[in-house]
């Protein structure tokens, strides 16, 4: 209950109430039925109420809005966010019923009002909803699909309506199989703990003899992000900042980076309109970050090659994803920083803003393919791979 309490000390003496019962009869309930691993029932605030309630930190949605908890489980996220929300309503979705029983059960005994529940899946379900809610490990792109006929049209909050998720893990590949507008927020911008840590798209390269470094697409929100980053830069002489192109989440941290370390950022022309609207993105979005906007000072083509000390940069121009986006290739040291052009298994979406699929697929047979097999491959999300590894079987390619 501390760790509620630590981020959430304003909700009211009946929300604290509701909020400390739960305390009691998950794990009581689940001694019967495993709805909470039995392993993870001692972290049952942190782990799962808190991990819920990430989304009230997000945004708030209008009194009166319908929201769908789909795969709820034993009530998460829908119970802890009809505690928050007292004055919408919520309906809670799951094919197992033991664990939709549960989730009734607890409803009921804390004297919840907002909430109905649906044993059986989606496809079943013919209410309009303003918000899908979701914790389910299913594939985002899969889950977009099953939901697309439960969002209601018109909206009544700020936020447009849609599906909103909790998801772990790099998401960069499944994120970029989905048709629709994705936005993905790290939990990290609300939450200290490890447990909500989460990677930022963002690479530290540098010549281990001159000490020469380049910050290679800062994307830090955190205060605690761009300490982690000063942290290890306190020995090496930040030279430059390099994007290899200018989505909003290899920018956020463009602007702290180079008033930090009097630098030049460098990046593809054809970006410069993302940058343009880079803060009315973030009022867009109703982004809970503070963010300056920033020029690009060097313009990179392909063919450029930036100096490190030693080392050389070889500017690869990789358009698709958007129509700036480069890859940086190190012969020396045998890597290649592809941004959000290649992925372990996967490319790039091309559905945002002057995206264009077929491009991408050719810069990346021919710009990127034709590298060394033992090129090591660093993307903006998700693992590592090989250029021989992803000739041989990324199925996009």
């Amino acid at each position: 209950m501390e760790e509620l309490l630590k981020y959430f000390p304003d909700i009211t003496d009946r929300q604290k109430e509701q909020f400390e019962m739960l305390g009691t009869l998950y794990p009581e309930w689940n001694e019967k039925i495993n709805v909470i691993s039995r392993k993870d029932i001692d972290n049952l605030y942190l782990h799962h109420i808190v991990h819920s309630l990430a989304i009230s930190k997000f945004f708030t949605p209008e009194a009166g809005s319908q929201l769908i908890d789909l795969g709820t489980g034993g009530g998460f996220p829908g119970i802890p966010l009809a505690i928050m929300w007292p004055d919408c309503k919520f309906h809670l979705i799951d094919r197992i019923g033991k664990k939709i029983r549960v989730a009734s059960s607890v409803a009921e005994s804390i004297g919840l009002t907002n909430v109905t529940f649906q044993h059986g899946d989606i496809g079943e379900c013919k209410l309009k909803a303003d918000f899908i809610v979701s914790r389910a490990v299913m594939q985002l792109d899969e889950l977009v699909k099953l939901v697309r006929k439960n969002v209601a049209p018109k909206g009544r909050s700020r936020l447009h309506n849609g599906l909103i998720c909790l998801k772990g893990g790099d998401l960069g590949a499944e994120i970029g199989r989905v048709k629709a507008d994705v936005l993905e927020v790290p939990l990290s911008d609300y939450f200290e703990e490890e447990y909500f840590s989460t990677k930022v798209s963002c690479y530290f390269v540098y010549d281990p003899e001159t000490k020469e470094a380049a910050i290679v697409d800062p994307g830090m929100i955190a205060t605690r992000e761009r300490e982690a980053l000063d942290n290890f830069a306190k020995d090496y002489k930040v030279t430059q900042i390099i994007n290899t192109h200018l989505h909003l989440d290899h920018i956020f941290g463009d602007r702290y980076a180079k008033d930090k370390y009097g630098v030049e950022i460098k990046a593809g022309r054809e970006d410069e309109f993302l940058v343009e609207t880079f803060e009315d993105q973030i009022k867009r979005f109703h982004l809970p970050v503070e963010a300056e906007g920033f020029d690009i000072d060097v313009y990179l083509k392909d063919g450029d090659i930036i100096k490190l000390g030693r080392e050389e940069l070889h500017v690869i121009s990789v358009p698709g994803h958007s129509p700036g986006s480069i890859a940086l290739y190190c012969p020396e040291s045998k890597f290649v920083i592809t941004g959000d052009a290649l992925f372990k298994g996967s490319i790039g979406r091309t559905d945002l803003e002057r995206g264009n699929h077929a491009q991408l697929v050719d810069s990346i047979r021919r710009k990127l393919l034709s590298l060394p097999d033992d090129t090591l491959v660093l993307p903006g999300h998700g693992p590592t791979t090989t250029i021989g590894e992803e000739k041989a079987s990324n199925p996009y390619l």
